[in-house]
């Protein structure tokens, strides 16, 4: 008999144990439907083309994108660069001379960094 009520005990607590857990997480956790690009290293001087389309101009202060989408966001000396996922064309050039380019596959809510020699 002891052994029975225990059981049954046990098997109540499972099951408040279980109800009560599926309660605790609040709302739904989304990625962002948006990459964003992260442009570090020596940037002074520094024009990326993205796409063949969209240009940034790294050393300028403020938004300064020339194309449709996206938009710079600047915090202290870091500068991120927001871009729809996909396939993406990054050339980055000083002085005219192209010192990087890179075939990237963005993923929704990716921050890519991008290493400027």
């Amino acid at each position: 008999m002891y052994y029975r009520k225990s059981i049954q005990i046990l098997i109540i607590c499972l099951i408040t144990g279980i109800l009560l857990g599926c309660g605790l997480k609040e709302g739904v956790i989304e990625k962002d439907s948006k990459s964003l690009l992260w442009f570090t290293g020596d940037t002074n001087g520094a024009i990326v083309l993205i796409d063949d389309q969209m240009q940034i101009d790294l050393s300028r202060k403020g938004s300064n994108v020339i194309g449709e989408e996206g938009s710079v966001h600047r915090s202290n000396s870091e500068k991120y660069y927001r871009i729809t996922p996909g396939k993406h064309n990054i050339v980055i050039k000083k002085s005219g001379k192209v010192v990087l380019e890179r075939n990237l596959l963005l993923e929704a809510g990716v921050v890519k960094e991008i290493s400027v020699p």
